[in-house]
């Protein structure tokens, strides 16, 4: 096991050190530049009053702490659309992209068990994640504390985990249409496609209370950042929806795996 995932971490540096390094660079760019732009947002905020209670998110929008700041600044769109693309990523390349390459028939041809080889690309995929959340939320917290913001770091540390379990997810689903098709574009395109339309229906949920009922089949509304941050809670339901999802995802994605044809 230990020799696949050193084989894992070779193949998936590159991408890796670039996707830290990109979200390490917003959480010190949106975190640095609060203290600058909190007196000038929150008089923003207040003169546009009524086009957020138009939409919906009256009494939601606030810079005056830096929970509420994060929160709208890379937890609302930022962070999702990057965390889709680099779990998307490691999902795809981890199986559909090495059956396209013709490299996976090599490694199931060792005596390791196509189950093993599936949890080791999971775990893998995991330990990418908290890497992932960790060069998010730590630079946070460290600018925050040096530049005396007040802030709760308690607060962050549940968003932590609440990113983990929207992370896992979106993984889990990515991992199991990688074992299903042969080419990663295919996967990446059922991925972002679905990302993208739950997105529009959480959106169009909340300016109507008479779509409100299509925001049950978004994961971004269980994605509540605003509990997390603010209230320090993760909804129940969040915790169900996430971890039903991932276990679904991962037990259908190693059985396709265990079953299916692959050229060696």
């Amino acid at each position: 096991m230990l020799n696949i995932l050193k084989r894992e971490l070779s193949l998936r540096k590159n991408s890796l050190m670039v996707f830290m390094f990109l979200i390490l660079f917003l959480a010190i760019l949106d975190t640095s530049i609060y203290p600058s732009i909190q007196t000038q947002a929150a008089k923003l905020i207040s003169s546009l009053g009524s086009v957020y209670k138009d939409v919906g998110v009256e009494g939601r929008v606030s810079f005056s702490s830096l929970e509420g700041y994060i929160s709208l600044e890379m937890f609302a769109v930022t962070w999702p659309i990057i965390m889709t693309l680099f779990t998307t990523s490691q999902s795809g390349a981890s199986l559909a992209g090495e059956i396209e390459k013709g490299s996976l028939g090599m490694l199931i041809s060792q005596p390791l068990g196509r189950a093993k080889i599936y949890l080791v690309k999971y775990l893998f995929g995991l330990t990418a994640i908290i890497a992932f959340i960790i060069a998010t939320i730590v630079p946070i917290i460290m600018i925050g504390s040096l530049m005396n913001m007040p802030f709760q770091v308690s607060h962050f540390l549940t968003m932590a985990i609440l990113c983990f379990l929207l992370a896992t997810t979106v993984f889990s689903l990515g991992l199991m249409l990688s074992a299903i098709f042969n080419q990663k574009s295919r996967q990446y395109g059922i991925v972002g496609a679905a990302m993208l339309i739950m997105y529009v229906i959480n959106a169009v949920a909340g300016l109507k209370p008479t779509f409100s009922f299509l925001q049950y089949g978004s994961l971004f509304h269980y994605f509540n950042v605003s509990s997390a941050l603010s209230a320090n809670h993760i909804p129940v339901m969040s915790w169900v929806v996430f971890i039903a999802l991932s276990v679904v995802g991962t037990l259908i994605g190693s059985m396709v795996f265990n079953k299916r044809d692959i050229s060696i």
